[in-house]
C-alpha cells in the first residue's frame, strides 16, 4: 500500500469474475435493484493512488469540483472536509477506471450489451463523525442522465464500511416503478436534486448491502432510488463511482456534456479525431469511452490512444492487426469511422455507416390525412445530430397557454428529444425528408416557405 505511483503505465491488479458470478449479480441487480461483487477490484491498489491523488492533486482542484462539508470539522490542509469530488481526471488509472477488465465485465453482465462511461469517475467521502451536510439525499441517478435505457453505477469500496460509516442504503426494487420527480436540494447537503416525496413505504423497503471490503463493488440500477447517510464512525468511508450505460443508447443522453462523440478518419495507420485541447475533462471522457469501445470488442483489442495538444487531436494506435473490428467497435459504440472503404470487408461494414447527405434535413416523423394531427419533426445536421419536436395535435388546438390555468396533463404531452442518429438502425422513423438543412441564418425562411407551398401558395403575412 506504500508509495503509490502515478506512473501511467502501472497497472492494477486484475480481479476477474466468474461468468457464473456475473450472472448471479445480474439476476440479483434486475431483481433488487442493486447487487454486491465482492473482491472485483483491486481496492488496496486504488485505495494508494487516491491517497496520493489527494495529497497532489486535490488541494489545486478546481473549487466547483469538489463538495465539502459545512459547519464541521476543518480537514489537514485548513479547508472544510472533502465530500465528493467530481471530474477524476488527472491521474490516468483513475482517469481510465471505467475500462478496467473486471468493472467493464460486470456492466457489460447487468446491461446485456456493449458500456461505455456517461461521466468521468467520481471520488464520495465521509468523513469521520460527519454532520448533516454529509449526507447523501434520497435520488435516482437516472433523474440526471435521463438515458432511454438506464444504465448502472458501480461503486468501489477504498476503506472498510459498516452501517454505522455511512454505507449506501437502497430502496429494494424502486427500479421497476419508474422515475420519481426530483426537486432542487437548497439544503446543507448542497446535492443537487432530490426525492422530495420520500414515503414511509420507501423507508420500509430501505436496504443496507452490509459491510464492504476495499476491492468490493456495489453496482446498482439508475432508478434505483438510494442515498447514504452521515459516517458515525471514527474513520473514513471512501469509494471510487463509475456510471455506465448501454453503448447503443450513449447518445440519447440529454446533456452533451455525457456525449462524447468522436468523428475519425485514419492518418497513417492510426485513428485519429479533434478534440478540445484546453478541456481536459472531456479529453480524458473521450479517451474512457474508447477504450472501453475496444475492450468490449470481441477477443478485446490492444491500443494505445493519448492526446496530442498541439494539434488538439485523440490518437488511437492499435497494437494489433484488427483496424476492421476497431472501427466497427467504435461505431457501435457511437463514434464515426470515415473511409471503411479502406476495408475488404467493406459491404459488411455499410449497415453501421450512413452519409452524412443521406440523412440530413428536415423530416417528417408522421404522416396523415387528418387535417390537425400531431406535428412532429427532427431536424438533422449532416454530423448526425438532430432534434426532434412533437407537438400533439390537442395543444394546437390552443391558441395560447396560460401555465398557470392549463391541465398539467396536456402540458407534460409537450415532448422534445436531442441525440445523435442511430448507426445501426432507425430507431424513429423517418417519413420522408421535407427540405435539405443547411447551418445558415436563411433556414427558419426556407421553412416557411415550405410551409407556404404545403399551403398552396398562402401568404403567411409574417404571422409565422
Amino acid at each position: 500500500e506504500e508509495g503509490a505511483s502515478t506512473d501511467p503505465k502501472k497497472e492494477l491488479g486484475a480481479m476477474r469474475q466468474s461468468p457464473e458470478a456475473l450472472a448471479k449479480a445480474a439476476a440479483a441487480l434486475h431483481r433488487d435493484g442493486f447487487a454486491v461483487i465482492r473482491n472485483c477490484a483491486d481496492g488496496v491498489g486504488l485505495r494508494a493512488i487516491v491517497d496520493e491523488y489527494e495529497s497532489k492533486i486535490l488541494p489545486k482542484k478546481y473549487a466547483c469540483d469538489v463538495r465539502r462539508e459545512q459547519y464541521g470539522e476543518k480537514g489537514d490542509d485548513g479547508l472544510p472536509r472533502v465530500v465528493h469530488v467530481s471530474n477524476v481526471c488527472e491521474v490516468p488509472q483513475l482517469a481510465e477506471l471505467a475500462a478496467d477488465p473486471a468493472l467493464l465485465a460486470v456492466a457489460s453482465a447487468c446491461l446485456g450489451s456493449g458500456v461505455r462511461p456517461v461521466i468521468n469517475a467520481e471520488l464520495f467521502d465521509k468523513p469521520p463523525m460527519g454532520n448533516m451536510s454529509t449526507q447523501t439525499p434520497p435520488h435516482q441517478d437516472n433523474f440526471y442522465f435521463r438515458s432511454q435505457e438506464p444504465g448502472v453505477a458501480l461503486w468501489i469500496t477504498l476503506d472498510k464500511a459498516t452501517d454505522d460509516s455511512g454505507t449506501v442504503r437502497f430502496v429494494h426494487g424502486s427500479h421497476q416503478r419508474g422515475l420519481r420527480f426530483h426537486e432542487w436540494d437548497w439544503g446543507p447537503a448542497g446535492f443537487a436534486k432530490i426525492i422530495t416525496d420520500f414515503t414511509d413505504e420507501d423507508d420500509e423497503l430501505l436496504q443496507s448491502v452490509g459491510d464492504l471490503n476495499p476491492g468490493d463493488v456495489v453496482v446498482h440500477h439508475a432508478l434505483t432510488i438510494h442515498y447514504a447517510p452521515p459516517n458515525a464512525s471514527a474513520g473514513r468511508r471512501r469509494g471510487l463511482v463509475v456510471n455506465y450505460v448501454a453503448e447503443q443508447i450513449a447518445n440519447t443522453l440529454i446533456d452533451d456534456l455525457h456525449q462524447p462523440a468522436l468523428d475519425f478518419t485514419w492518418e497513417a495507420g492510426k485513428l485519429v479525431a479533434a478534440v478540445r485541447s484546453d478541456w481536459m475533462e472531456r479529453q480524458a471522457l473521450a479517451i474512457a469511452c474508447v477504450k472501453c469501445a475496444l475492450a468490449g470488442a470481441e477477443g478485446s483489442i490492444r491500443n494505445a490512444v493519448q492526446i496530442d495538444h498541439a494539434s488538439g487531436k485523440l490518437i488511437v494506435e492499435l497494437l494489433e492487426d484488427r483496424q476492421e473490428e476497431a472501427a466497427l467497435a467504435l461505431i457501435r459504440s457511437g463514434h464515426l469511422v470515415r473511409s471503411l472503404g479502406l476495408f475488404s470487408g467493406a459491404e459488411t461494414a455499410s449497415e453501421f455507416y450512413r452519409p452524412a447527405e443521406e440523412i440530413s434535413g428536415i423530416w417528417e416523423l408522421t404522416q396523415s390525412t387528418s387535417k390537425l394531427q400531431d406535428l412532429a419533426f427532427r431536424l438533422q445536421a449532416p454530423s448526425g445530430l438532430y432534434v426532434e419536436i412533437c407537438i400533439p395535435a390537442s395543444v394546437q388546438k390552443l391558441k395560447s397557454v396560460d401555465i398557470e390555468s392549463c391541465d398539467e396533463q396536456l402540458l407534460a404531452e409537450q415532448k422534445s428529444s436531442a441525440g445523435w442518429l442511430s448507426l445501426k438502425e432507425e430507431t424513429h422513423r423517418l417519413v420522408r425528408r421535407r427540405i435539405d438543412f443547411q447551418l445558415s441564418s436563411d433556414v427558419v425562411h426556407r421553412v416557411l416557405s415550405d410551409k407556404q407551398e404545403r399551403r398552396g401558395g398562402e401568404i403567411c403575412n409574417g404571422k409565422e
